[in-house]
């Protein structure tokens, strides 16, 4: 079989998925005038944490036909890519605001909406 070299999944803002997106990838078929492509791809986080170096497999590539070569002559190991990063993802709140209060001595407020 063949494999895909220089496939990479690509670092994400945490969405609570596993789902990883990649990139990249050339297939040779060590035979002069040759090509195939291939497509359809997937790539999976190992766990859907925020943390740097997840593993990253990737599933259901397909082969297909190119200029000269034939998909069905050939078989396809899935590729491994390097480990990825899911980040932190920045949360916003909006609509919060002070309360007005009578002078009391401190520097507490309270606070509304959000």
């Amino acid at each position: 079989g063949w494999t895909l070299a220089g496939m990479a999944a690509i670092n994400k803002t945490d969405d609570g998925s596993t789902g990883a997106a990649l990139t990249g990838g050339s297939l040779t078929t060590g035979v002069a005038g040759e090509t195939l492509t291939f497509t359809g791809q997937t790539g999976t986080f190992a766990n859907q944490n925020v943390a740097d170096d997840i593993a990253v497999t990737v599933s259901n590539t397909v082969l297909g036909d190119g200029t000269g070569g034939l998909a069905s002559n050939y078989s396809l190991t899935q590729p491994t890519v390097a480990a990825a990063n899911i980040e932190r993802k920045v949360v916003t709140i909006a609509g919060m605001a002070a309360i007005n209060k009578t002078y009391e001595g401190s520097t507490v407020a309270a606070l509304t909406g959000g």
